[in-house]
């Protein structure tokens, strides 16, 4: 009995070893099948990662759209709802302009074709929001070959006359939460402009492109052609590594700053002050003068919008030229002035990172001046 209760076991055991391998092989298939759905559902319909995470947001309930209405549903109406956040986003304005207009006109005017406004007609994704004109991006791709001509011609008398018609100056705000359940005070405006003015921009941003991209700074990674959050973290990686492996330093402290509504706090004579000292051409200064006064915005909640309201600082977010602008105004953060001074700047657009040495046996004077001069900065711009 006891030989065949030996023989009993091992078949057993045999048996378990192989359901045990067969249960492990299976395992692995069934991994490895969810990693080709996934990859499969990650491919179908979605050309970038942006629009992976919307539809992730949207199976999960977090969609902006979805935050918005519960947002919505405390307002007897979708205007009455408009109206009450255009005039919260509004608050943040600083005063109008009150630059002097004495500068001598020079000879820059750029000019375009009908060619050129063809192509960059056809060239702009459908599916881009419309802006305050009501007209849909698709019916100006079609209508591309009878309206390229007109437009060039719009176009090139802004520029020759410095003035930018007050209809492209309109801005429609789409509100976009910044968390899950916002408050009316929790809401990135998104300024859709007309599409002509948009072309406007581009030849003008075209016209000045070197110059601009220039006045970043070499430590500005946003809204720089070719860089990235991937750039400017690599940037903030290597430098911590690099003070990290000298003999002095005991060690790094990085300190974060985000400018609160940074866009559109901007004051537009410290724009045009900063675009006069860095040199642009005085023909430029007019039409941006022209640009950056008179604008208007109204918020819109789907086929809803609220009243006018001027926009008396800051530059439009969803605009072509305004982030090269803030980029120009922000290059002047810096802290040469400071004999002190041992630490990096590294910006994102307005995400400034201080990256200072703790140096061995000594104190953290320099942090504290560097600490205090972006608060003085800050405050002589009004962001």
């Amino acid at each position: 009995m006891q030989k065949y209760r030996h023989l009993i076991n091992l078949r057993w055991s045999a048996y378990r070893a192989k359901n045990f391998l067969l249960y492990n092989h299976f395992k692995t298939k069934v991994k490895l099948e969810i990693q080709k759905s996934k990859i499969i559902w990650a491919q179908k319909n979605h050309k970038n990662a942006k629009q992976i995470w919307n539809s992730v947001n949207q199976i999960l309930g977090k969609s902006s759209a979805n935050c918005l209405t519960r947002l919505i549903n405390d307002y007897p109406c979708a205007t009455s709802a408009a109206n009450a956040i255009n005039s919260q986003l509004a608050k943040v304005f600083g005063s109008a302009s009150s630059y002097d207009c004495n500068i001598i006109d020079d000879n820059w005017c750029p000019t375009t074709t009908a060619y050129d406004i063809w192509h960059m007609l056809k060239s702009t994704p459908v599916r881009k929001a419309y802006g305050s004109d009501q007209v849909a991006t698709a019916l100006y791709k079609h209508a591309a070959p009878f309206i390229a001509a007109p437009l060039a011609h719009l176009i090139n008398l802004s520029l020759q006359q410095r003035t930018v018609p007050a209809s492209w100056k309109l801005a429609h705000v789409v509100a976009v939460p910044k968390c899950t359940m916002p408050s009316i005070s929790d809401l990135r405006p998104i300024s859709l402009i007309p599409l002509p003015a948009k072309l406007l921009e581009k030849v003008v941003y075209s016209s000045l492109k070197r110059q601009l991209i220039d006045n970043f700074g070499s430590n500005q990674f946003g809204f720089r052609p070719g860089s990235s959050t991937t750039a400017a973290l690599v940037s903030v990686h290597d430098t911590i590594t690099r003070l990290l492996d000298l003999p002095d330093v005991n060690g790094v402290q990085l300190t974060s700053y985000d400018y609160s509504k940074a866009f559109d706090t901007l004051n537009h004579d410290i724009i045009i002050n900063r675009v006069i000292d860095d040199n642009f051409p005085s023909g430029f200064v007019l039409w941006l003068l022209n640009y950056l006064r008179n604008r208007v915005q109204q918020v819109r909640i789907g086929d809803s919008l609220s009243h006018r309201l001027a926009i008396t600082s800051g530059v439009p977010q969803g605009s072509i030229i305004g982030p090269a602008l803030f980029n120009v105004v922000i290059n002047d953060l810096t802290f040469e002035s400071l004999p002190m001074s041992q630490s990096t700047l590294t910006k994102y657009a307005d995400d400034t990172t201080s990256i200072s040495p703790l140096f061995k046996n000594k104190n953290i004077v320099h942090i504290l001046e560097e600490y205090k001069h972006i608060t003085k900065w800050s405050e002589y711009n009004h962001i």
